[in-house]
């Protein structure tokens, strides 16, 4: 048996994104007869999510990377890692050479070509990763594009939504942490439409947790829900979304969803246009820009028109493939024989 050590980044403030999308690669890992393991900040929230998961985990303790990097070394050799699996935003160049030379494989997930990767794979999924300038070499395989989407196992599944005539459930989710509060943002713009009801992704660790009770409690049509086992079942009983557009664009986008999206973070804003210019989804533009009166004239646009959130809907098919983490597991598996 192989073994996998996954370097995934995240807290409660970065979020839960690299993890998440970690999970269900080591998920189709495992499924593989990979044994897998996390190293992870020492981060309560990360933990309490692995432990949900029941994924075995090393919290590291060092206090900066070059120290990590001396605990990371240490804990491949003790535990003879194959292969060592990168996410995060907090690592660098020389971070990669000295794990290059320690473990047997190096695989890299990235986002945005942070690095200059010296690793065996990089996987970039994003619709955009075409356009970037990687540094291309023959010692590296890149597998870039939405064929290579890491979805969980629920969404790998071949289900989409079905556009009703009239729009009365939405779905509203702003990522795992919602570090910018946002959702309490949307809930006032959207206070007033109360022929429609709220389905709002939350969880323990909001820090405006308490406003958001409240306005639910007086509020009929808004229904929180904590930290769903399926948020799949949860996207299809939803006419449309507003959701941060980060990884749950994707998963709204392989389910047909149409969706409002919204820039929360550095990383979100060329999915929010990519996803936008091919017409998937509207583009909602950074979180901090969009005035209560244009976000209102957008959701009722989607709201009001049938063709439109049918035409947005038939433009997400296809776009993503589906089961895209086998493909990815399958070139890992290469790296092995």
């Amino acid at each position: 048996m192989n073994y996998v050590a996954i370097r995934a980044g995240g807290n409660k403030n970065q979020g839960l994104g690299h993890v998440a999308r970690c999970i269900s690669l080591a998920q189709e890992l495992i499924f593989n007869n990979f044994k897998v393991f996390f190293l992870i900040d020492d981060d309560t929230y990360i933990i309490d999510f692995l432990n949900k998961h029941r994924f075995e985990y090393k919290s590291l303790t060092s206090k900066n990377l070059n120290l990590e990097i001396k605990e990371t070394k240490k804990i491949i050799k003790d535990l003879n890692i194959d292969l060592l699996i990168t996410d995060s935003y907090n690592l660098n160049n020389f971070y990669f050479k000295e794990m290059k030379n320690t473990v047997k494989y190096l695989v890299s997930i990235d986002d945005t070509n942070l690095y200059d990767y010296i690793s065996d794979i990089v996987i970039n999924y994003n619709i955009y990763a075409h356009k970037l300038n990687y540094k291309f070499n023959d010692e590296t395989r890149y597998l870039l594009g939405c064929n290579y989407c890491l979805f969980r196992k629920e969404f790998q599944e071949n289900d989409y939504i079905s556009i009703n005539k009239t729009c009365t459930n939405v779905l509203i989710t702003m990522g795992g942490t919602d570090v910018n509060n946002y959702t309490y943002t949307i809930l006032k713009y959207l206070y007033e439409f109360n022929y429609i009801n709220f389905n709002v992704i939350i969880n323990e660790k909001f820090n405006n947790l308490n406003k958001l009770k409240a306005l639910a409690s007086c509020k009929s049509n808004i229904n929180l829900i904590f930290n769903p086992d399926n948020m799949k079942s949860i996207m299809l009983k939803n006419d449309i979304a507003i959701s941060a557009s980060g990884s749950t664009a994707y998963e709204l986008l392989s389910l047909s969803i149409p969706s409002i999206l919204i820039i929360q973070a550095d990383n979100q804003e060329l999915i929010c246009k990519e996803l936008s210019n091919i017409n998937t989804c509207i583009y909602g533009g950074w979180f901090y820009e969009l005035t209560e009166d244009k976000f209102n004239e957008i959701f009722a646009k989607l709201t009001n028109n049938y063709e439109f959130r049918k035409s947005i809907s038939d433009n997400c098919k296809g776009v993503v493939c589906k089961t895209g983490v086998k493909n990815v597991v399958n070139e890992i598996k290469k790296l092995f024989k």
